[in-house]
């Protein structure tokens, strides 16, 4: 029982590093979009 719980418990771990990577990665891609993108929006 005690294998079964590390074994989630490492799932678990994966998971949120997971999530924490993808959330900064959508954070940063909003917060700094590319010259491109801030050219594009200035000419509308």
């Amino acid at each position: 029982m005690r294998t079964v719980l590390g074994l989630i418990e490492l799932v678990f771990y994966v998971c949120s590093i997971l999530a924490l990577s993808a959330a900064v990665t959508f954070l940063v891609v909003k917060i700094s979009p590319t010259k491109t993108a801030k050219n594009q929006s200035d000419k509308t």
